[in-house]
């Protein structure tokens, strides 16, 4: 006889279903964060090599020419720097236009027209002007600037609707103070061609670019990297100098009679743009527009604006806790948010002759 053995074929029940689907699900939520953060180091790394490159292009600009590249062409009115509308007289060129050459972008810079403002220029053929190009190398890809245009029917006149002024994620310092302090209490780069030996505080301790942010709207000027403009290409910390306090700024001074010297209080470090300025701050991103809805959305960004009839701009990064500077020496640097503000003010300025002491991190 012959015994027949029955087998039965077992699956899995609906609560060891579950349990599978939320042991991988648990697997699943702690592997991202590590994904994310190697994800992001390798954005990090990537900004570096970019801001190094940037500054590496200003050097070679200054090899070739015995100069510094300038900030723009602002005029000059007394003893102070002022930002013109005036076509005829500002012809309103950042310091990046200067430097396309050295960034393997001759083509691009056969394009302008330098005896024409930046709001003048004519069209190539395929109605695109040159200032709408991306720059691929001077983009963060933690921030996603690439498409991102600049378009003000009030501030950029003449410029074609279908185009706009293209952002990047870099931008130089001009001043530790305003931006119309240039030639008062200058950075690395100013409204003028400067001579590096006017770098009395050594290259390596000099600040000439820093990251920033831009954000998805044409009336946000953050990042528009051929325009010179305050918050757009240019930054200041908006610290203000020992000598003249608080409540003065350097527009009654001859340039350069008073070095600068960082005033080291609370309330001029909380009037400052340090790095990654946070929602809240006395001094938020001050944009030629920023109604409240734009208020509203850059707050939501981390990445505050506002409008009190002045122009300026913090730093800033999607990196955790900081953003990349590059020095005068092609050295790059991470500042962290919680660097003491006068510090920072004296990486900016190029003459206070202040040694350094604190940390940057």
């Amino acid at each position: 006889m012959s015994r027949q053995r029955s087998e039965t074929r077992r699956g899995f029940t609906l609560v060891e279903l579950l349990v599978v689907i939320a042991i991988i699900a648990i697997l699943v939520s702690l592997l991202l964060p590590a994904v994310n953060s190697a994800r992001e180091a390798a954005r990090r790394v990537q900004c570096q090599n970019n801001i190094r490159n940037l500054a590496l292009s200003v050097l070679n600009y200054e090899s070739a020419n015995g100069k510094l590249p300038p900030s723009s062409e602002a005029v000059q009115i007394g003893s102070w720097s002022i930002f013109s509308a005036n076509t005829e007289e500002n012809k309103q060129m950042s310091w990046l236009v200067r430097v396309l050459p050295f960034l393997e972008e001759q083509a691009l810079h056969d394009q302008i027209d330098f005896g024409r403002s930046i709001m003048d220029q004519a069209l190539t053929g395929n109605n695109t002007p040159w200032y709408s190009v991306d720059i691929s190398i001077a983009q963060c890809p933690s921030d996603a600037a690439g498409g991102r245009l600049y378009r003000s029917s009030q501030y950029t006149p003449n410029i074609p609707e279908s185009t706009g002024f293209a952002k990047i994620n870099y931008a130089t310092y001009v001043s530790p103070e305003h931006a119309r302090c240039q030639r008062v209490f200058p950075g690395a780069l100013i409204n003028k061609k400067q001579s590096i030996g006017k770098i009395k505080d050594g290259t390596s301790k000099t600040i000439v670019l820093a990251e920033v942010r831009t954000r998805d709207s044409l009336d946000d000027e953050r990042g528009a990297w051929a325009w010179a403009r305050p918050a757009a290409s240019l930054l200041a910390l908006d610290l203000h100098s020992e000598a003249l306090g608080i409540s003065t700024s350097c527009d009654r001074m001859t340039p350069l009679s008073t070095p600068y010297s960082p005033l080291r209080t609370a309330e001029a470090a909380s009037q400052a743009s340090p790095p990654n300025n946070p929602v809240g701050a006395w001094n938020a991103d001050q944009l030629q527009s920023c109604n409240e809805q734009d208020q509203l959305e850059s707050d939501l960004l981390k990445m505050p604006c506002d409008n009190k009839g002045f122009e300026t701009a913090a730093p800033r990064s999607l990196h955790n806790g900081g953003v990349n500077t590059a020095h005068l020496d092609g050295s790059v640097r991470f500042i962290t948010d919680e660097v003491e503000v006068a510090l920072f003010a004296t990486l900016i300025s190029i003459n206070d002759g202040t040694a350094l002491s604190g940390s940057l991190d």
